[in-house]
């Protein structure tokens, strides 16, 4: 039994610098149009653009130390690990 390495094929080679299908985005793309988007234009509506609420001193209160680490660790430059850091 032999192998074949798929290296070795004198029709493959892998160490092209390109992509194989540079203007292929879906097998229903519209080719008439100039290039394919990725992301559709769409409108966001305002009620969708709220600012989160302050962090609350007091709900920081009933988190465990575990929480407590792990929000100040991977919270950097936030007011959440201020809070944190008050209360470990």
């Amino acid at each position: 039994m032999h192998s074949l390495s798929f290296s070795s094929c004198s029709f493959c080679q892998l160490s092209f610098h390109r992509s194989l299908y540079p203007k292929f985005a879906t097998p229903w793309a519209d080719y008439a149009s100039a290039a394919p988007t990725t992301e559709p234009n769409y409108h966001l509506p305002s009620c969708y653009n709220v600012a989160p609420p302050p962090p609350n001193p007091k709900k920081a209160a009933q988190f465990s130390d575990e929480t407590l680490f792990f929000t100040f660790y991977s919270m950097p430059r936030d007011a959440f690990q201020d809070l944190a850091a008050q209360e470990l």
